[in-house]
C-alpha cells in the first residue's frame, strides 16, 4: 500500500509539470523553408494537493526541467507544413509521508518527447519568403497529429519514473483568426494512449481512457516581432 499509494503522488506531480499544454501561434502561418531552435529552462517546487481519503500527506516536488527542440516548415501538395520536435531532460526529487512515514524519491533523466506534424487545411499555402511577403494575414484553419514515443527514463521496478512507458498520440484541429493586432486562436484534441505492460512492480499493466484537450489564446502584436498572449486550457478525460 505504501508503494502503490506514493506512485499516485509522483503521477500527479508529472502530469502537472509534463502534461501542461499551452501553444500560442501554434498554426501561425510561416514562408516555406523557415527553421527554428527551441530552448528552455523551467522548474516546479512546492506542495501537490491530493485526495484526503489517500494516506499520503505533505507531499512536496522539486523539479527542474531543461527542453530543446528543432522546428522546420516546408510544403506537402501546396499546403504549408511543419514538423516540430522537442526533447526534454529533467532531475530533481518528491518527497512525502505515506502512512507517517517519510518517502523520498530521486529522478534525472529524459522525459517522453513530443513530435508534432502540422499541416495548412485552409490559408495557410505554401509560400516562398517573397511570395508570403505580399499575402495580406487571413483565418487559418490547420491539423496537426502530435507523437509521444516511450523514450523518457523509465524502470518498472521503480516507483517514480520520469517517462511512462507507453505511445502516446494527440490529433488535433486549430482555428487562427487575425483582426489587426489582434488574433484569436482555438485548438480541439484528444490524447489516446497506448498500454504500459510493464507497470510497476514490474508485472502490472496500467490503462488510460483518451483525454480531451482544449486550448484558447488572445494574442496582440506589440512590434512586428514581440506579441503577447492570454492563454487557458481545459483537459477532461484520462480515467
Amino acid at each position: 500500500m505504501k508503494a502503490k499509494t506514493l506512485h499516485l503522488a509522483i503521477l500527479v506531480v508529472t502530469a502537472a509539470c509534463f502534461g501542461q499544454e499551452l501553444e500560442p501561434r501554434a498554426y501561425l502561418p510561416a514562408p516555406v523553408g523557415t527553421t527554428c531552435v527551441l530552448a528552455g529552462f523551467g522548474g516546479s517546487s512546492g506542495s501537490i494537493l491530493l485526495d484526503p481519503s489517500l494516506d499520503v500527506e505533505n507531499v512536496k516536488a522539486d523539479l527542474r526541467i531543461v527542453t530543446a527542440g528543432f522546428g522546420y516548415t516546408f510544403g506537402f501538395k501546396g499546403r504549408q507544413s511543419r514538423i516540430l520536435a522537442v526533447f526534454p531532460v529533467a532531475w530533481g526529487n518528491v518527497t512525502g509521508e505515506v502512512g507517517h512515514d517519510a518517502a523520498r524519491q530521486n529522478v534525472a533523466g529524459f522525459v517522453d518527447p513530443r513530435i508534432k506534424l502540422s499541416v495548412g487545411l485552409r490559408g495557410a499555402p505554401a509560400l516562398t519568403p517573397a511570395e508570403f511577403a505580399r499575402v495580406p494575414k487571413r483565418t487559418v484553419v490547420g491539423a496537426s497529429l502530435t507523437i509521444m514515443p516511450p523514450l523518457g527514463q523509465y524502470n518498472s521496478h521503480q516507483l517514480v519514473n520520469l517517462g511512462y512507458n507507453r505511445w502516446a498520440f494527440k490529433p488535433e484541429i486549430g482555428v487562427s483568426y487575425p483582426q489587426g493586432r489582434w488574433t484569436l486562436e482555438g485548438y480541439t484534441g484528444v490524447w489516446f494512449f497506448t498500454t504500459n505492460n510493464s507497470y510497476y512492480p514490474g508485472h502490472a499493466y496500467k490503462e488510460q481512457s483518451a483525454v480531451l484537450a482544449l486550448q484558447g489564446h488572445v494574442r496582440y502584436a506589440l512590434t512586428r516581432r514581440a506579441w503577447i498572449a492570454f492563454d487557458a486550457t481545459y483537459f477532461a478525460g484520462g480515467r
